[in-house]
């Protein structure tokens, strides 16, 4: 918890992501733009809690992003 409160403070984070962390190294190694939208259901700032309905919310937002990114292609 020190070192999670210790990036929030020097960095404003509000999240801690470790999963996408070699990804996105590959990527801006190789100057590949990257977007990780990840969900946040339980973790050790909230105490654990699970609420089941935000995997549900986090689909339609990656869903309207995914939509809204494939709409500003140029064809």
């Amino acid at each position: 918890m020190d070192r999670i409160n210790w990036i929030h403070e020097k960095y404003g984070t509000s999240v801690e992501e470790m999963e996408g962390a070699s990804a996105v190294q590959i990527a801006g190694a190789y100057d590949i733009a990257f977007l990780g939208i990840r969900i946040l259901s339980n973790n050790k700032t909230n105490g654990g809690a699970y609420n089941p309905n935000t995997a549900a919310a986090n689909q339609e937002y990656v869903y309207d992003v995914v939509k809204q990114y494939i709409s500003t292609i140029k064809k």
